[in-house]
C-alpha cells in the first residue's frame, strides 16, 4: 500500500499547522484571543527547542521491486527560527530552497534530484509532491 503523501511531509505539516490555527476564528473576541496568545506561545516553544527536521518518503522505482528514499530536510537555523517566532511559517518553504548550500532542501528538491537521476519517472514525482506547481520548475 503506498503512503499518501502527506503522511512524509512534518515541515509542511509544521506550516500547515500555524496556517490552520491562524485561519481559526470565532465570533467571539475572547476565544479568539485567547488562541492567538496560545499559538504565539507554541511559536515561541517550537523555536526555542527545534533543531531541525528530516523526513522521508520510500518512492517504488525499478518496476516496483526496490524504493527509494524522497527526503526533505530543514534545520534550525536562526531565519527558520526567527520565521516560526514571527509567524511567518509561509515563507519555511523559500527559506529552505534558498538554504541549499547549508543542506536544507524540500521534497520537490529531492523529487527532482531522483527524476534527473533516472531513480524515478515524473508521474511517480507526482503521486508524492506536496505542490505540483512547484516540482515543475525543477523539472
Amino acid at each position: 500500500m503506498q503512503p499518501h503523501a502527506g503522511a512524509c511531509l512534518p515541515c509542511a505539516a509544521v506550516t500547515r499547522i500555524f496556517e490552520q490555527n491562524r485561519a481559526v476564528s470565532f465570533r467571539k473576541k475572547n476565544t479568539f484571543t485567547v488562541l492567538t496568545e496560545r499559538l504565539n506561545q507554541v511559536r515561541i516553544q517550537l523555536a526555542g527547542t527545534l533543531k531541525g527536521i528530516i523526513s522521508q518518503c520510500l518512492i517504488p522505482c525499478g518496476g516496483g521491486m526496490t524504493r527509494v528514499p524522497a527526503t526533505e530536510f530543514l534545520t534550525g537555523s536562526d531565519a527558520i527560527l526567527n520565521l516560526i517566532r514571527e509567524g511567518k511559517t509561509h515563507q519555511i518553504s523559500a527559506m529552505m530552497q534558498s538554504s541549499a548550500a547549508s543542506g536544507m532542501h524540500t521534497l520537490n528538491m529531492d523529487l527532482s534530484r531522483l527524476m534527473q537521476q533516472g531513480y524515478i519517472t515524473r508521474e511517480e514525482a507526482m503521486k508524492f509532491t506536496n505542490n505540483k506547481a512547484e516540482l515543475t520548475q525543477y523539472m
